[in-house]
């Protein structure tokens, strides 16, 4: 996993798509992660244990490969003891490909973005 200095210093992880993602993330002072590759990740042969104990919030990029990568590490992530883990979904009026970068750069108070959109909540096994 990227940034695990990071994970290891915080209570919540935002597990985006790519490094792009997790670093416009990370430079705002929010913790991030992305697994190596992006949305074409193995998800089963990267170690997501760094994220044990954690609340997770899933970001996916806004287009069919983002979905499906969410949809994997949801999978994988429900496995383990998270502390809890959300999906965040991407408001309707976002363009295709939008993602976490596209939302820094457009100056979006990102905290307030992730308290106000809608999170779907996954159950843990």
């Amino acid at each position: 996993l990227y940034n695990q200095p990071g994970i290891a210093c915080s209570g919540s992880v935002i597990v985006v798509e790519g490094e792009k993602c997790a670093d416009a993330l990370i430079n705002l002072g929010i913790c991030a992660t992305t697994a190596m590759n992006g949305a074409n990740a193995p998800v089963d042969k990267t170690d997501w244990s760094p994220l044990c104990g954690k609340h997770v919030v899933i970001w996916p990029d806004q287009d069919t490969p983002g979905k499906g990568y969410a949809d994997k590490v949801i999978k994988k992530l429900r496995t383990l003891e998270l502390s809890s883990l959300t999906l965040l979904v991407i408001p309707e009026d976002k363009p295709e490909k939008w993602d976490a970068a596209d939302a820094v750069a457009e100056g979006m108070d990102i905290p307030a973005f992730l308290q106000a959109c809608t999170q779907v909540t996954i159950p843990l096994s």
